[in-house]
């Protein structure tokens, strides 16, 4: 499954793929049935779309890959990142980054042993704590997954990353209040992040305040690099997303 997480990590990859496999396929029906010009053209469009829309259908409910490890996983920004390798060992982000290769091949045994001695070793070390409570969620044990946010909350209260997962775990449990009130501190700390916001929108919709949503869907469009890729990728994805983990 690497090569499916490879295409739909990078919304410009996946676009690329889903364009010339439209193109290559209408190429095709062409030469069967003879179209002209238009007819390919048209047939190119439609293609398009209608792969589109089964690739995120098989992605996201067929070849259960969860959308939360492809959106959020990798979403901390680079200044934050960098703000928090300064302040630990070099040996606590080996074995951060240790963890995260078995986390990468689905061995999440070793990730959580890696991260546990990155902890140990420096117990200030936020983003472990925050790619522990991503272990504990996977292994079902949610409980964890909240006192592990607590914690890097409590190591560097302005940490953005943290407050998405804290909101998280809220939308999981339906509790769409305490989701907003997170996302709305990650925002404050992290105000360029984009995906906070469809969050946030996808989170006001379910408590009907739909103008509050459509703020922030239009918000986390005009940060986002490329519009037209998120209308056509990061929108059904995040839709994909908050269907699955709010039923």
């Amino acid at each position: 499954m690497n090569w499916i997480n490879f295409i739909v990590s990078d919304p410009k990859i996946f676009l690329i793929v889903l364009l010339l496999f439209s193109v290559l396929t209408a190429s095709l029906v062409k030469n069967i049935f003879n179209f002209g010009n238009t007819g390919y053209i048209i047939t190119s469009v439609s293609m398009f779309f209608v792969l589109g829309l089964t690739s995120y259908c098989l992605i996201f409910h067929y070849w259960s890959i969860p959308s939360y490890m492809i959106y959020i996983h990798a979403s901390n920004s680079s200044k934050e990142k960098n703000n928090i390798k300064l302040s630990v060992s070099q040996n606590s982000i080996a074995l951060y980054n240790e963890s995260n290769t078995y986390y990468q091949k689905k061995e999440y045994d070793k990730a959580l042993a890696a991260i546990n001695k990155a902890i140990e070793i420096d117990p200030q070390y936020a983003a472990a704590y925050v790619k522990r409570a991503d272990i504990d969620l996977i292994k079902g044990q949610k409980e964890d997954a909240k006192k592990d946010i607590d914690k890097a909350i409590a190591v560097k209260t302005n940490y953005a990353e943290a407050y998405r997962w804290r909101a998280l775990i809220f939308v999981t449990e339906k509790n769409f209040e305490k989701a907003i009130e997170n996302l709305t501190k990650a925002i404050e700390f992290d105000p360029n992040y984009h995906l906070s916001y469809f969050w946030r929108a996808m989170s006001y919709k379910r408590i009907d305040q739909n103008d509050l949503a459509n703020k922030d869907f239009e918000k986390g469009v005009d940060i986002y690099p490329d519009k037209a890729t998120a209308y056509m990728i990061v929108l059904p994805a995040i839709y994909s997303w908050a269907k699955k983990i709010m039923r």
